[in-house]
């Protein structure tokens, strides 16, 4: 007898990426509706050999460090991706592209940049752009920056 699935059939999975839940909110629904307990690393997997995930363009360019989960959601790393977008030629949303204009023009009349330490808390800081390599590319980031000083 084969080991007891986890994870709901397929056309499940199908149904909820169709209404736009999360990997978190499958997560949440397979434990409500079969109180099993998965990994968000589980459902990924599953939709992946469903063939049901989109590969998400990459912005190396303007992200260039291995972000951890943690700090995914950070304005700096979310304003970041979406000057990829722009570039790309993609559009944001009405308020997105206010937020994304804003950053802009703050970044530019105080000469910033953003740095990244994915051993701190915050993950990104915003740091004044007077190094050698500050705005590769016009992208306003300190690439080499990995870890503030002890």
């Amino acid at each position: 007898m084969g080991a007891k699935r986890l994870l709901p059939d397929n056309r499940t999975l199908q149904t909820w990426v169709e209404r736009g839940y999360s990997h978190d909110e499958i997560t949440r629904l397979v434990y409500e509706e079969t109180g099993n307990q998965v990994s968000r690393g589980a459902i990924a997997a599953a939709l992946s050999r469903a063939g049901l995930t989109e590969v998400r363009p990459r912005y190396e360019v303007e992200v260039p460090w291995k972000v951890k989960a943690k700090h995914q959601q950070a304005t700096a790393v979310r304003m970041l991706r979406n000057l990829g977008r722009v570039r790309a030629g993609g559009t944001l949303s009405v308020d997105e592209q206010k937020k994304f204009d804003s950053w802009v023009i703050r970044m530019e009349d105080d000469n910033l940049v953003v740095a990244y330490d994915p051993e701190s808390e915050p993950g990104f800081f915003y740091v004044t752009a007077d190094q050698p390599g500050d705005y590769p590319d016009g992208t306003p980031i300190r690439p080499g920056f990995t870890k503030f000083p002890a």
